[in-house]
């Protein structure tokens, strides 16, 4: 785990190398999230978005998670409520008609798949969560980057990575 850290941001990077190792991240991760976070995903098409969601969801004693690609906002309900949202074939005006800002407000932990610039500037607490193919580390290879904007974001991700730690000194 390599990790870069300055006075604004927080970056972590971590690598998977199957579908169940981005579960147990996810579930490392998600039990570090609270109410009013923000998590912004990106990463190509098959890059496991969805997959960490589900780890994060497990984590919050949540299951059944799937892709919001058609319906574009998942709601669930556990020991934290979560908005899952997707917004690929949204615009801008689109995604503030929205009102994604009003889930932070309420208390829920929003997670956006496909997030578009628009949004991340209204958010003041939020992970960066970005997920690429690593092919020379294997078929199944993925490297997630997660870089922490806003001061609870940043203690959040720091939580987050000694969960990891620890889960995987085991």
């Amino acid at each position: 785990m390599m990790a870069i850290a300055s006075e604004e941001t927080t970056t972590f990077r971590f690598i998977s190398r199957s579908e169940g190792e981005t579960v147990f991240i996810g579930t490392c991760i998600g039990a570090a999230l609270h109410p009013g976070l923000a998590v912004l995903l990106e990463g190509e098409l098959g890059t496991g978005k969805t997959t960490l969601v589900r780890g994060i969801a497990e984590s919050l004693g949540i299951s059944g998670v799937r892709s919001p690609s058609f319906t574009i906002i998942n709601e669930y309900e556990g020991r934290e409520r979560v908005a899952h949202v997707d917004l690929f074939r949204l615009s801008a005006d689109e995604v503030e008609m929205l009102g994604l800002e009003e889930y932070l407000d309420r208390g829920y932990i929003l997670l956006v798949e496909w997030p578009i610039p628009v949004l991340r500037e209204g958010l003041s607490e939020y992970w960066n969560v970005t997920i690429d193919f690593l092919p020379r580390e294997g078929e199944c290879a993925r490297g997630i980057s997660i870089c922490a904007c806003g001061e609870r974001a940043r203690e959040a991700l720091k939580d987050a990575c000694e969960r990891l730690y620890k889960a995987t000194k085991r």
